[in-house]
């Protein structure tokens, strides 16, 4: 099997179609509820009517590249050898009905939604972030595997790192747009760099940030379990 060169890696890979899945669990956290109290039945009941809405509202795409450093001459202060970037999206049309939701006075509803907004964009990230790894395995670097994803805003990532991503990745072919203000539109919308490094580099748990960070409290923190 012919392995994928460095010149292949170098394109960017359009991905129309994701499959996404999350857990209820997931939209009680992102609602402040702490994962060691139950949730009321009503909230649960609530959550249960709206997940059909949210599925259908939700039209997940991606793109990605894998570059080497010397290709990156705006970011190169941000990267190792290699480095992965990508942006994804759900596209726009569950945040216009949490905002018909909110003009509407259905609060409740509105929250939930965007939680399941939130949420379909993370998983989106992740699978894209699945991909990458899968090419890598593909590539003459599958030596290397991508370490903790991370976004324009992030500490020591300024946010107009954004117009250098949008430079190098075709993003208008998933219909995600950045304005003066490097904001993207859709607003549920993910850019993300990770850099690459050897597999024998780093241990499993360099890209699990819940497992590395010290907010053991944190009512966001993913269970230890899923590591």
């Amino acid at each position: 099997m012919t392995q994928i060169d460095l010149a292949d890696l170098n394109k960017p890979r359009i991905i129309r179609q994701i499959s996404l899945a999350l857990d209820a669990a997931d939209i009680i956290r992102l609602l402040g509820h702490h994962a060691k109290k139950t949730p009321s039945p009503k909230l649960i009941e609530s959550i249960d009517t709206i997940r059909n809405l949210a599925y259908s509202l939700v039209n997940p795409k991606g793109v990605y590249c894998i570059f080497e450093a010397s290709s990156l001459k705006e970011i190169s202060s941000q990267i190792s050898e290699h480095l992965a970037i990508a942006v994804v999206t759900i596209g726009p049309e569950l945040e216009n009905e949490v905002t018909k939701l909110n003009q509407t006075g259905r609060l409740q509803e509105a929250t939930i939604l965007d939680a399941f907004g939130s949420q379909f964009s993370e998983n989106a990230a992740a699978y894209i972030q699945c991909l990458i790894d899968e090419t890598i395995r593909g590539s003459i670097l599958s030596s290397f595997h991508s370490t903790e994803r991370k976004s324009p805003g992030y500490p020591g990532l300024p946010l107009e790192l954004q117009k250098d991503i949008f430079h190098l990745l075709p993003a208008h072919e998933i219909e995600v747009t950045l304005n003066a203000s490097c904001m993207m539109h859709p607003r549920k919308s993910i850019s993300f760099l990770s850099n690459l490094e050897s597999s024998d580099s780093s241990d499993k748990k360099k890209s699990k940030p819940c497992a590395r960070c010290p907010l053991t409290h944190c009512s966001m923190r993913v269970s230890q379990r899923s590591y």
